[in-house]
């Protein structure tokens, strides 16, 4: 899904600019989905880890957990910057 959306938009002015601005909020809420995806496969790979290293594998899971409401705060903060960055006449009703 790499098309480069921003380069297209750049000769249309503001569209761009908001096009920007959207792409990069939709950016933002794809990496907390995938720490997310991340944080719930741990569940099954800590299943398999050797006694031993356990204490470690929690440690690691407890560093993406604060990565996670990291990126999500950051993502919620940059969605409230730019909370016009979607237009009603691509979503249609609103």
């Amino acid at each position: 899904m790499s098309l480069d959306i921003d380069k297209i938009f750049k000769q249309n002015g503001k569209k761009s600019i908001i096009m920007s601005n959207f792409i990069k909020v939709v950016r933002n809420y794809e990496q907390v989905c995938k720490l997310g995806r991340d944080i719930i496969a741990h569940k099954d790979f800590v299943r398999k880890v050797k006694p031993d290293k356990l204490e470690q594998e929690w440690a690691r899971q407890e560093a993406r957990i604060q990565e996670f409401v990291k990126a999500t705060n950051d993502a919620n903060e940059e969605w409230k910057k730019n909370p016009c960055s979607v237009n009603e006449f691509w979503t249609g009703w609103s």
